[in-house]
C-alpha cells in the first residue's frame, strides 16, 4: 500500500530548483530589470569620467581612476549586451555576477586611493550594498557572496588607509555601517527569496497532489517545442485518465476519491524522471511530457506505468481500493506544431483508449 505525506507545502523540489524555475518564469521582467540597472551604472561611471576630465588641470584626480572607469564602462556595455541576448535565466545571472565583481573591484581600486576624503566613498559604499541587495535580481546565494567580498574588501581598505586618519569613534561607526546595511539587507533578501519560493509553489502546484498545475505545464510546453523545432529532439506527451474515480467518489464519498488521486501523482512522479513534466490536468487527469522520449519509449513508459498502477492500492475503511488507467499518448518529432494541437492529440488518443475498454494505452 502507497501511503500519500506529501501536501501542497511539502513539495519535493529543493529551494534552489524553486528559485531556479521561478527566475525562468520571471525571465523577461528580471531581465529587463538587469538592463535598466547596467544602463543606469553605466550612465554614472560616464558622468564620473567626464568628472575626471574636469578636474584633470587641477590635479585633484588619481592616475589610476580614469582607466579603471573605463574598464567599468566597458563591463557594463558588454554586460548588456550580453544579457540582452540571453534567454537563460541562469545564464543572465553569471553574466550579471561577473560584471558585478567588475564593479565591485572598481570601487574598491577607487576607495584605496582616496585617503582624505572619506565621506563620499563611505556614502557610495553603502548605496552599492544596499543595491547589491535591494535591486539587482540575484539569486539570494550571489547576493550574499558579492555584498561580503565588497563589504570586507572595504574594511580592509578602511583599515589599512583610513584608521590613521580618523578618530576611533568614527572608525566604529563607518563599521558599523557596514555590518548593518549587511544584517539588513540579509535579513529582506532572506525574506524575500522565501516570499519568492512560496509564491511559485503557489502559482505553480497542484494543492491536492503536490505536482506541478496545468498553468505551470503549459508555461513549460512552448519551451519544449521551441527545443524541438531548433535542434529536432523528439519529445512525448502522455494523457492519464483514472477509470474509475466517480464509482468510488460515489461509494466511498470524495475523501477516498482524493486519497487515491494523491497516491496516483505520487506513483506517476517516481517511475518519471527528473527532467520530464508531470502535472495535474484536472479532476482525475494527468498529463506528463517525456523529454527527448520518442515513440517507442513513451510507449514503454505509458505501458510500464499502467501496469503498476494495477497494484496500486489504499488502504479505505477496512477495505483495499484499486484502480486502473487509461493512457493517450502523442509524439513530436519534425512536424512540430501548436501546443493547442498536441494536447488535442494526446486527448483524442486518450478518448481512443477510454472506448476500446479503458486500462489501455493508445497512440495518435
Amino acid at each position: 500500500m502507497i501511503e500519500v505525506t506529501k501536501d501542497f507545502l511539502n513539495v519535493s523540489l529543493k529551494p534552489r530548483e524553486l528559485e531556479n524555475n521561478f527566475r525562468d518564469e520571471s525571465l523577461s521582467r528580471d531581465k529587463k530589470l538587469t538592463e535598466i540597472i547596467m544602463a543606469i551604472t553605466l550612465i554614472l561611471i560616464i558622468l564620473f569620467i567626464g568628472l575626471d576630465f574636469s578636474l584633470l588641470q587641477e590635479n585633484k584626480v588619481h592616475p589610476i581612476w580614469t582607466p579603471t572607469r573605463f574598464v567599468a564602462a566597458i563591463a557594463s556595455i558588454i554586460g548588456f549586451w550580453l544579457v540582452h541576448r540571453q534567454t537563460n535565466a541562469q545564464r543572465i545571472d553569471r553574466i550579471t555576477f561577473v560584471w558585478g565583481l567588475i564593479n565591485i573591484c572598481h570601487l574598491l581600486i577607487i576607495n584605496s586611493t582616496r585617503i582624505n576624503n572619506h565621506a563620499p566613498v563611505y556614502v557610495w559604499d553603502i548605496i552599492t550594498i544596499i543595491g547589491i541587495y535591494f535591486l539587482v535580481p540575484f539569486p539570494y546565494r550571489y547576493k550574499i557572496i558579492t555584498a561580503f567580498v565588497f563589504s570586507i574588501s572595504s574594511g580592509v581598505i578602511w583599515f589599512i588607509f583610513r584608521i590613521p586618519y580618523l578618530d576611533p569613534y568614527e572608525n566604529l561607526a563607518i563599521l558599523a555601517g557596514y555590518f548593518i546595511a549587511n544584517v539588513y539587507g540579509v535579513f529582506i533578501s532572506r525574506q524575500d527569496n522565501q516570499i519568492r519560493r512560496e509564491h511559485y509553489i503557489l502559482l505553480t502546484t497542484d494543492s491536492l497532489t503536490g505536482v506541478s498545475n496545468r498553468r505551470h505545464f503549459f508555461n513549460q510546453l512552448p519551451r519544449e517545442l521551441e527545443r524541438t523545432k531548433r535542434y529536432g529532439n523528439p519529445f512525448s506527451i502522455v494523457l492519464f485518465d483514472l477509470d474509475n474515480l466517480k464509482e468510488i467518489n460515489d461509494k466511498y464519498g470524495h475523501d477516498a476519491g482524493d486519497k487515491l488521486i494523491r497516491s496516483f501523482a505520487k506513483h506517476c512522479s517516481s517511475q518519471l524522471r527528473r527532467i520530464d513534466q508531470f502535472a495535474r490536468f484536472g479532476g482525475d487527469e494527468f498529463i506528463a511530457l517525456l523529454v527527448q522520449t520518442g515513440q517507442e519509449d513513451a510507449k514503454e513508459v505509458a505501458e510500464r506505468i499502467k501496469a503498476s498502477t494495477e497494484s496500486l492500492k489504499i488502504q479505505i475503511d477496512q477495505e483495499t481500493i484499486t484502480t486502473t488507467v487509461s493512457i493517450g499518448l502523442t509524439t513530436v518529432k519534425e512536424d512540430v506544431i501548436s501546443a493547442e494541437e498536441l494536447i488535442k492529440r494526446a486527448d483524442q488518443a486518450l478518448y481512443d483508449a477510454k472506448n476500446s475498454g479503458r486500462n489501455q494505452v493508445a497512440i495518435m
